[in-house]
């Protein structure tokens, strides 16, 4: 080709930048479209990923670079926002002399904060349309003792909204709505309600506490909040079903039934916050209050507290986990050896993760060793540095002032020289929360250095210790750590000190946050507990006889081999006498969001597993696949496959004939709730006609296949059994 030379020439280096600048479009246009499917779908790790590649190829586009920074607030990557900022801000100051895009900027700062966006995931707009969404709602009355002005009263009610909207937002909510003396807020999330529930009732706490300071300045207010939670229907993100609006007029009701300064919750709200809050039950009223069992909500629990009775009389025992107890007796061993570990237990809710730490601990405290114990809380992952204040307010005992002498005591501890003091006692007031008792000038330190110093100085005192004493970090449920938690976490475990350190943590089994690494390091990873356990465990806890042979066989079958689902399942079966079966929707709160999180882990095949539990005890290939929508018709083999591979699903062959059914009754159960009752009748009615037609295999007992389709197709009640 006439003016084509060799590589290097003017005309081939044209050529190549433009094939790769058509290329690089190419490549750009896929990954938009890659990335908006995930949204859509919800898949916010796989959006994620996405999003980081599109940024990664031309990093001087803000709009890739908003698009990944939106996703790793929907992500909660707090952590990396603010390190991905820092390196955008210097590129554009330093090549185009101006500040980031606003986008980008606003998701920063909220990160600064410790406020991300609260998302909740896009669900999938294919078939079927309607999934459960469990919600929270929080209705907040105020009130006047004493003040008789109109105005006033307004103008008190506007600051009780605007605490009120405060603290919602803070804890993870929506303030839906205000009318009058009424505020509505919202509390809801797609997957988990354990944390839903514990934000709403902490939220409710914060209110009544705040109000009342006021109250106690002479204004003559007060205010009575109510809390519900009940599953809503979501059609998408825009749409709702109005199943929710019996829970909003319950909790007004609470409220408005209320007494002074009174927070009222439900047990649907309260169940899943076992161990956080003190609560007693409100006998029964009958004035109008609305029929559900209601509680009086006093004050959250210490946490510390709660871990310290972990193995009073009154809990389970310790049962089945000594080979783990002896992986970490090994490693404490080796530790003591003038070496440092960092050892995590991990495992799914209610594994046992705790006792085994604690049976640990007390072990351990036979011969010289310090051990301090940091716990992350989920109200408390906006927080920064939140259990590492915690544990420095336990430690000096820091009360609501900070005090000179409070103050040397600290510095004196971790070696702290008296031209920095100054300072760090700002900073220890700043992120204590707590004024300092000496006065002068208050500017606060800029949030970027406050941190930076705050890590600096809270490493120190987790690593304080006299001499050179053993020291033991024990970190409590380390999936709940705020970013600068971890960072500080991660730092001591690269660079431990050189005494005697074992940093111990306890996880649950889940993916961890991007950035957070802990889950690479050496651990146990607690599974089920074997029959023998199990049955050791049933008879330490029904040491009075009060259950059965038969029901000891249920729980048994039914637990899966979890401590927590033996302990909820005993409980249930004493406090409900003369029951043999465990209803299908009265799962224990607990059991319920352990399950939902579990159907939820399997993606779009948790509309497959509602099908599959409408189906029985046991069900074919045949029998499933024309209930299935034609994607799940595709690739059915596979997923199947894929389910029992992840122990949701298992199989027999009887006659020939490949049977499934679910590795759990209560997961079966808790897959037939996530349906609409509409939904359940109808796949009963097409499972009736496939069997009385004959033109499917069935399992060895048609005929009680055919009564049971056919009683729950007439079926009217939202709650139908199973």
């Amino acid at each position: 080709m006439e003016g084509w030379e060799l590589s290097g020439s003017e005309p081939f280096d044209d050529w190549a930048i433009g094939i790769r600048d058509q290329m690089e479009t190419l490549a750009l246009n896929r990954l938009k479209k890659v990335l908006k499917h995930y949204k859509n779908q919800g898949d916010i790790q796989k959006a994620l990923f996405h999003a980081r590649s599109m940024a990664s190829v031309n990093i001087d586009q803000e709009p890739f670079q908003a698009e990944l920074f939106t996703s790793l607030e929907e992500a909660g990557c707090q952590e990396e926002i603010l390190e991905r900022f820092k390196e955008i801000r210097s590129r554009c100051r330093d090549l185009f002399g101006i500040e980031p895009d606003d986008r980008i900027r606003q998701i920063y700062e909220r990160a600064i904060n410790g406020k991300g966006l609260i998302t909740s995931v896009p669900l999938r707009k294919t078939e079927p349309l309607l999934e459960w969404r469990p919600m929270i709602y929080l209705a907040i009355a105020v009130s006047f003792l004493s003040v008789e002005d109109p105005d006033e009263q307004f103008g008190w009610v506007e600051r009780v909204i605007e605490i009120s909207h405060t603290l919602i937002e803070h804890y993870g909510g929506i303030p839906a709505q205000h009318f009058g003396t009424l505020i509505v807020g919202t509390f809801g999330h797609p997957h988990i309600r354990e944390q839903m529930s514990i934000h709403a009732l902490l939220c409710a706490l914060g209110i009544r506490n705040k109000v009342d300071a006021i109250a106690a300045s002479g204004q003559g207010l007060s205010v009575c909040i109510g809390i519900h939670g009940e599953p809503a229907i979501v059609a998408d993100k825009n749409t709702s079903v109005s199943l929710a609006g019996n829970a909003i007029k319950t909790a007004i009701s609470l409220a408005e039934n209320g007494k002074h300064s009174e927070v009222l919750a439900t047990g649907q709200a309260l169940e899943r916050t076992h161990g956080h809050v003190l609560s007693h039950p409100v006998p029964d009223s009958p004035d109008g209050t609305p029929p559900h069992r209601t509680y009086r909500v006093i004050s959250s629990i210490d946490v510390r507290q709660r871990f310290r009775e972990i193995d009073g009389e009154s809990k389970p025992p310790f049962v089945g986990r000594e080979t783990e107890l002896y992986r970490l007796t090994e490693i404490w061993e080796r530790v003591l050896q003038s070496q440092c570990a960092i050892f995590g237990i991990r495992g799914e809710k209610g594994m046992g993760k705790s006792r085994l730490l604690c049976h640990f601990l007390k072990k351990t405290q036979t011969g010289p060793v310090l051990v301090r114990t940091i716990f992350c809380r989920p109200e408390t992952q906006g927080s920064p540095f939140f259990p590492m204040a915690d544990e420095i307010r336990e430690s000096f005992a820091v009360g609501k002032l900070l005090d000179q002498k409070t103050l040397e005591k600290m510095f004196d501890a971790v070696g702290i020289r008296s031209p920095y003091r100054h300072r760090l006692g700002k900073v220890l007031s700043q992120i204590l929360e707590v004024p300092l008792e000496s006065s002068g000038e208050n500017t606060p330190i800029p949030k970027e250095e406050l941190y930076q110093e705050a890590i600096e100085l809270f490493t120190r005192f987790m690593l304080l210790r006299p001499d050179k004493t053993p020291l033991i970090l024990a970190i409590e449920d380390i999936h709940w750590g705020d970013p600068y938690t971890l960072r500080i976490l991660k730092r001591i475990g690269v660079a431990p000190p050189a005494a005697p350190f074992l940093l111990l943590f306890t996880s649950r089994d889940t993916a961890d946050r991007s950035g957070v690494d802990f889950w690479r390091v050496e651990h146990v990873l607690l599974g089920p507990l074997p029959s023998r356990d199990i049955r050791t465990f049933l008879e330490e806890m029904d040491h009075q006889g009060q259950l059965g042979p038969e029901i000891m066989g249920k729980i048994e079958k039914d637990s899966d081999g979890i401590p927590l689902f033996v302990e909820e399942l005993v409980r249930y079966y004493q406090n409900t006498p003369n029951t043999h079966s465990l209803h299908p929707c009265q799962l224990p709160g607990t059991l319920e969001d352990f399950l939902a999180h579990k159907l939820h882990s399997t993606g779009e095949n948790r509309f497959l597993l509602g099908k599959a539990a409408v189906l029985g005890e046991s069900f074919t290939r045949e029998l499933l696949l024309p209930l299935c929508s034609e994607e799940e018709k595709k690739n059915l083999d596979s997923r199947l496959e894929g389910l029992i591979q992840s122990k949701i699903l298992k199989f027999t062959e009887v006659d020939g004939h490949i049977l499934y059914s679910f590795s759990n009754t209560l997961l079966r159960y808790r897959a037939y709730q996530t349906l609409t009752d509409r939904r359940r009748r109808e796949l009963h009615r097409r499972t009736l006609h496939l069997l009385e037609s004959r033109e499917t295999p069935f399992s060895h007992d048609p005929e009680k296949e055919i009564h049971f389709h056919r009683k729950m197709s007439e079926h009217q009640g939202r709650r139908s059994p199973i």
